[in-house]
C-alpha cells in the first residue's frame, strides 16, 4: 500500500490539491526521518564530547548508534534526492540539450540509475537475509546486524519508487511543455 500511495503521490498536481495529510506525509517520508536522525545527531555527538572531553568517560553505546543514524541517513538522502531531484549529474551537456532530446537524455538518466538501484537493492536483500540466516549483534548496542544493514534496501527501494514518481513527473511536463517545430 506505501508503494501504491508513493507512486500515487505522482499523480497529483505539484500544489498538493486532492492529497489528505497522510498522502502528504509519505511524499515526505524521507525528509521527516532525516530530520528525525539529525536531530538525535545533533543532540548525541555533542553529548558524547562531553563527557569524552570534560567528564572524561565516554558513553560506550553513542559512537555506534551515531554510525548507525548516519548509515540510515545516507540511505533516505538517496531518495530524498530523487524526490527533489538534485541527484549528483553532470549537467553541462544536458544544459545544452532542449526539446525532446532534453527529455530522452533526462529518461536514459531515469533508467540507468533506477537499474543500478535495483541491483543494489537486490544484493542489499540478500546481504540482510545472510544476516537473519547467520546472525550477529553490534558489540556496543547489542543491535541485530540485519537492523542496520537494512538501511540499504529500504534506502533503494525508497529510490526506486522516487524514480518512477520522477520519471512520470517529467513525462507530464514534457507533454504539456509548448514546443516549436524547430526543437530537435
Amino acid at each position: 500500500m506505501l508503494i501504491i500511495n508513493c507512486i500515487q503521490y505522482a499523480l497529483y498536481d505539484s500544489k498538493g490539491s486532492n492529497m489528505t495529510q497522510a498522502k502528504q506525509f509519505i511524499s515526505y517520508l524521507e525528509e521527516w526521518l532525516i530530520a528525525a536522525i539529525l536531530a538525535y545527531l545533533a543532540i548525541i555527538t555533542p553529548i558524547q564530547v562531553f563527557m569524552r572531553h570534560v567528564v572524561g568517560q565516554s558513553l560506550s553505546w553513542s559512537e555506534e548508534s551515531v554510525r548507525f543514524a548516519f548509515i540510515w541517513m545516507i540511505m533516505l538522502g538517496f531518495s530524498a534526492g530523487v524526490r527533489r531531484d538534485t541527484h549528483i549529474r553532470v549537467l553541462l551537456v544536458f544544459d545544452c540539450l532542449k526539446g525532446k532530446a532534453r527529455y530522452v537524455v533526462q529518461m536514459l538518466v531515469h533508467i540507468l540509475f533506477f537499474i543500478t538501484a535495483a541491483a543494489v537493492f537486490y544484493l542489499s536483500i540478500l546481504n540482510v537475509m545472510s544476516f537473519i540466516e547467520f546472525p550477529q549483534v553490534s558489540p556496543a548496542l547489542g543491535v541485530p546486524m540485519q537492523y542496520v544493514y537494512l538501511a540499504a534496501p529500504v534506502g533503494f527501494g525508497l529510490t526506486m519508487i522516487r524514480l518512477i514518481q520522477r520519471m512520470i513527473l517529467d513525462t507530464r511536463s514534457f507533454r504539456h511543455a509548448p514546443h516549436s517545430p524547430t526543437e530537435k
